[in-house]
């Protein structure tokens, strides 16, 4: 089935589940990129959605767009949020599982996630409390220089033009990543509230986090329309291990949860543990938000070639909100550390106020 055909088939479904009141318009598709616009966490979600498109079936949709679906209270039809998954992480659920476990699990989770919002232990009265939310911080990837603005009053860590932004995860610690996603942005007024003042130790809770929750993986097989790849853990020490980075077919570096995977480059090990596979120095090539492409450095890819390659991906994603970064990256084993290739880049950036 189609990307497009199926979510005319998911949004059917959810509009026939007994367990929630929804209608098509509480059905919204914007850029993944719009998630990254505001600060306020009630505010951002409110503005998204107003600036999102109203779901058409037949329309065509990407999988890189965000499905939002308004959350209603099925007896009282107030609403009390927005939850926003991925196009493609749905359809790759759909895949592996079926339409109805996926109708299902999602009815569920909304149902909860709309218990949280509205009820006792809802987010504002949580986030008083850092203790509360601590293990609930997540850390992802997004473009500095296109959200430079909106990034001011937001919590980030900044590695050459790639900014690594925290975000509140308002679902469960212990539910599954897969499920529809229901996170806010930390804006650095809740760092007062915590009396947290050092961001670097959030930052790094938040990066813990994540790689306990999503953690680092290898998609071999880059998916397609009939392949939906295969995810391999290779933190683990395993000379059986045996990958073709410099093919056309390399595997693609990514999280096992895939949604926001290029974090994985930023986990702590992952690069340096990647070093010891490949044998040697390599590129990053951020192909996007969720996966980072890993090139070894020799003679077949030049540093002309490799940021050829880069731009040529670029121009070919559907919004330049879901670029995530214009510039190649190399990872040296010698200083384990991943900067920039281009050294005028890298003075750039250097000579930019820490956030």
């Amino acid at each position: 089935m189609a990307v497009q055909d199926f979510v005319d088939e998911f949004v059917t479904e959810m509009l026939r589940s007994k367990k929630l009141s929804l209608q098509q318009e509480d059905f919204r598709i914007c850029p993944s990129g719009a998630f990254v616009s505001c600060s306020d966490a009630t505010a951002d979600l409110n503005a998204i959605w107003k600036t999102a498109n109203k779901y058409v079936f037949g329309n065509p949709v990407f999988r890189s767009d965000i499905l939002m679906i308004n959350l209603k209270d099925k007896e009282t039809g107030t609403s009390g949020g927005y939850a926003h998954s991925p196009i493609g992480e749905l359809y790759r659920r759909y895949r592996k599982e079926g339409m109805r476990p996926l109708v299902r699990d999602t009815a569920a989770t909304i149902e909860e996630s709309f218990r949280k919002i509205t009820g006792s232990e809802n987010l504002r009265q949580k986030a008083k409390s850092f203790n509360a939310v601590k293990d609930l911080l997540l850390l992802r990837p997004v473009n500095f220089d296109d959200y430079k603005d909106d990034l001011a009053s937001l919590v980030y860590r900044r590695v050459g033009d790639i900014a690594l932004v925290v975000y509140l995860n308002t679902k469960d610690a212990n539910s599954d990543p897969q499920t529809v996603d229901m996170s806010v942005l930390v804006n650095r007024s809740y760092c007062d509230t915590w009396g947290i003042h050092d961001m670097d130790a959030l930052i790094d809770q938040a990066l813990e986090n994540t790689m306990r929750m999503q953690p680092p993986a290898l998609l071999t097989m880059p998916p397609t329309i009939i392949h939906k790849g295969h995810h391999v853990l290779f933190m683990e020490d395993d000379e059986s291990l045996n990958f073709d980075f410099a093919g056309t077919l390399a595997p693609l570096l990514t999280t096992t949860a895939d949604y926001y995977g290029a974090i994985a480059a930023f986990y702590p090990g992952v690069l340096r543990r990647l070093h010891q596979i490949i044998g040697g120095d390599f590129y990053v090539l951020f192909s996007g938000c969720h996966a980072a492409i890993v090139k070894p450095v020799n003679a077949s890819l030049p540093k002309k070639t490799a940021q050829a390659f880069l731009d040529d991906m670029n121009k070919k994603v559907h919004s330049d909100q879901d670029i995530l970064s214009r510039y190649t990256f190399i990872y040296r084993g010698d200083t384990d550390t991943l900067s920039l290739l281009s050294e005028e880049a890298a003075e750039h950036y250097r000579t930019l106020p820490c956030p």
